[in-house]
């Protein structure tokens, strides 16, 4: 009974479980199996970011499951000459453009999986900033979609940052759970459509933890120096992070955490939706301070519905790349939509709604024609 205890039993169901990351430890044994004829010197990464056995509304659009596939440039260049075709052999010593070499790298591992019936193919996903495909891998009778990359950071970036702001305050990983889970059924994290990933989500999720807290002092620390060993990452299978974090400063002594999740969340969205300035404020775990966007990261205009005026996007700091603005994929409507949900939000939580009406699935209005 009550807003915690709905909250508790979710995040209960929805956190990943040991069965979960068996599963996708097989799915990504599968997959290198089955591309080894074609990168035989490719290193594969599984990460499940949530219970797998949990059904999501997009739950295709936006899988809950990453599997990267790790090779080096050159042995990538090395067996994809073929494919390259007579643009390369033009091109004669030329570095090969990254991004296109990624992606023919997805294509052959796409092809090997589909063709041999191991997985099916849903979409490709090529336009984000780390092309990916989706597939559904064998699991349950449904299967169980995955993104599948190549030499993607993304996933394991967000995997450390989950562990990292754990090991701080417990309560963190289970806020970017419900925050994750929101923001998927309220149609806000898929990228074909210009939202904001759920990588930014979990972003958002520590920023709050860390500068928007009213009820007690921030438990989340600026992460100042984060490094990552992409090798180590791969080969182990899992995301491990070597991360210093700054020791916050306070006035006065660190009271015990005593606000539940589900208070958290009522106030990251009355945070979100009131206190912080989406067009002047940039959100940045780095350096865990409300301020304007560091001169390093580029502010994003965006065009209005009328093409003429403009408004400034959100600012997004990525932690690993400081110079990289995670909001520019944006757009007039997207942001609106995202207006209009933590809006939306705010009101039902203020009113005490049920956790089970904030998270309706959201779909779009139904367009009416003239009478």
């Amino acid at each position: 009974m009550g807003f915690d205890a709905e909250v508790n039993e979710l995040v209960n169901c929805i956190r990943p479980s040991l069965d979960g990351d068996l599963a996708v430890a097989n799915i990504a044994a599968l997959v290198k199996r089955m591309i080894n004829p074609v990168f035989p010197d490719a290193e594969v990464t599984g990460v499940a970011h949530s219970n797998l056995s949990q059904g999501t509304a997009y739950a295709v659009a936006v899988p809950e499951v990453d599997v990267v596939v790790a090779i080096s440039w050159s042995l990538l260049s090395r067996h994809l000459s073929g494919r390259w075709g007579q643009a390369n052999k033009q091109a004669d010593d030329r570095q090969l453009d990254m991004r296109k070499l990624q992606k023919a790298a997805i294509r052959a591992c796409t092809d090997r999986l589909v063709n041999t019936g191991t997985c099916k193919f849903r979409r490709s996903a090529f336009r984000d900033d780390e092309p990916k495909v989706i597939l559904v891998a064998p699991g349950d009778r449904q299967g169980i979609p995955v993104n599948l990359s190549v030499n993607a950071t993304t996933p394991l970036h967000s995997a450390a940052l989950v562990k990292e702001s754990s090991r701080i305050d417990p309560r963190a990983p289970e806020l970017m759970l419900l925050v994750r889970r929101w923001a998927k059924d309220r149609g806000l994290c898929h990228t074909a459509k210009n939202h904001l990933p759920p990588y930014v989500w979990s972003l958002l999720a520590i920023f709050y933890l860390q500068v928007g807290i009213t009820s007690e002092l921030p438990r989340l620390p600026p992460l100042t120096e984060i490094k990552t060993s992409l090798r180590s990452m791969w080969r182990s299978g899992q995301a491990v992070i070597n991360t210093k974090v700054a020791t916050a400063q306070h006035d006065g002594e660190a009271k015990p955490a005593s606000v539940s999740v589900g208070a958290l969340f009522k106030d990251f969205v009355a945070f979100y939706a009131q206190r912080f300035d989406w067009s002047s404020e940039a959100v940045s775990v780095r350096l865990a301070r409300r301020a304007t966007p560091d001169v390093r990261l580029p502010l994003h205009i965006v065009l209005n519905d009328d093409s003429r005026t403009t408004q400034v996007g959100p600012s997004i700091e990525d932690p690993f790349n400081p110079s990289c603005n995670l909001g520019t994929c944006m757009t007039a409507s997207s942001l609106e939509h995202l207006h209009q949900e933590f809006k939306r939000a705010h009101e039902l939580c203020s009113q005490d709604e049920s956790l089970t009406c904030l998270l309706v699935p959201w779909a779009p209005p139904i367009a009416t024609g003239p009478e």
